[in-house]
C-alpha cells in the first residue's frame, strides 16, 4: 500500500511545487481562507496551462512567463471594477491606481464611458445670519442660493 502511494503522489508533489511558486496565500489560522488561498492557486496554475495549450507561442521568449500570465490576469480581472469607480479615494496609492485605471478606459475606445456625475457644491444661505445653514439650491429669479428653511417650494400651477 505504501509502496503504491509513493508511486503515485509525484503528479501531487509537482502540483505543489508549482502552486507555490507564485502563492496568492497568506498566513492565516482561518481554514476556510487557506481553502480559498489554495483553489485560487490551482485555478489560475489550470488557466496557464489551458492557456498555453490555446497560444503556445505567447510570451514564448521571455523569461517567468507564468508571473507575466498571473500578472495579465489579475489585471482583467480588476479593470471592469475599478473602471466602475467614479470618486477617487482618499488614499492617495489607491487615487493613484483609479486615475490609471481610468486613463486607460480613456485610451481603450472598447471599453464604455462612466456616466459623468452631476456637480453638486454646497454653499452658505445668503438669508441666514449668520451665514450657517448649507444650501444646495438657488432662487430661480436673482439666483442666489437660500437653504431649506428660507425656500418656498410653489408647484407651476400656483406660479
Amino acid at each position: 500500500m505504501i509502496k503504491y502511494y509513493n508511486s503515485c503522489k509525484g503528479g501531487v508533489d509537482a502540483l505543489d511545487q508549482r502552486v507555490n511558486t507564485y502563492s496568492v496565500g497568506r498566513k492565516t489560522q482561518r481554514w476556510p481562507l487557506a481553502l480559498f488561498f489554495n483553489i485560487l492557486n490551482v485555478s489560475a496554475l489550470n488557466a496557464f496551462i489551458l492557456w498555453r495549450q490555446v497560444d503556445p507561442d505567447w510570451n514564448s521568449g521571455k523569461r517567468a512567463i507564468r508571473r507575466l500570465f498571473l500578472q495579465e490576469l489579475g489585471s482583467l480581472l480588476v479593470q471592469p471594477l475599478i473602471v466602475q469607480r467614479l470618486r477617487l479615494p482618499r488614499n492617495p496609492a489607491a487615487a493613484a491606481i483609479v486615475e490609471r485605471a481610468q486613463g486607460a478606459r480613456e485610451s481603450d475606445p472598447a471599453l464604455p464611458a462612466a456616466p459623468q456625475a452631476p456637480e453638486s457644491r454646497r454653499v452658505l444661505c445668503h438669508l441666514c445670519t449668520p451665514p450657517k445653514s448649507k444650501a444646495r439650491g438657488s432662487c430661480a429669479k436673482c439666483g442666489l442660493f437660500s437653504c431649506k428653511e428660507h425656500t418656498l417650494n410653489v408647484c407651476t400651477a400656483c406660479k
